[in-house]
């Protein structure tokens, strides 16, 4: 489900990083991809073992979700050019959002892929 976009205009972008754990770890699935372009960023789900399109946002965004996600996985905020991985729990309206942070650097920015662990 896609993140409106009033919620991604915010300064905050907490609530908007704790409704895509929410959501994710609440529709199942097993990766949760976030990808930069030329133009704009892209976020990818990965739910019984094929790869889904979930929604586009802007490029100024996606750099805030990847900080807000290096800050609840306690990873070095001012590093960029270098992989970076650790575990993230995350407990939002009841529903638990445990996994694996690793943020990876490439061409328009740093990719984040969150694996998300199956019960």
């Amino acid at each position: 489900m896609p993140i409106p976009h009033h919620i991604l205009k915010e300064t905050e972008i907490d609530i908007a990083v704790d409704l895509l754990l929410r959501d994710a770890a609440d529709s199942g699935v097993s990766e949760l991809l976030l990808e930069p372009s030329a133009k704009d960023a892209v976020v990818r789900v990965r739910r019984d073992g094929l790869l889904h399109e979930w929604f586009h946002h802007a490029k100024e965004s996606h750099a805030r979700f990847v900080h807000r996600l290096k800050l609840l996985a306690r990873l070095r905020e001012g590093v960029s050019l270098s992989c970076q991985e650790n575990s993230l729990r995350r407990v939002v309206d009841g529903i638990e959002a445990e996994s694996r942070l690793l943020v990876v650097p490439v061409l328009e920015g740093e990719k984040a892929v969150l694996c998300f662990r199956t019960p």
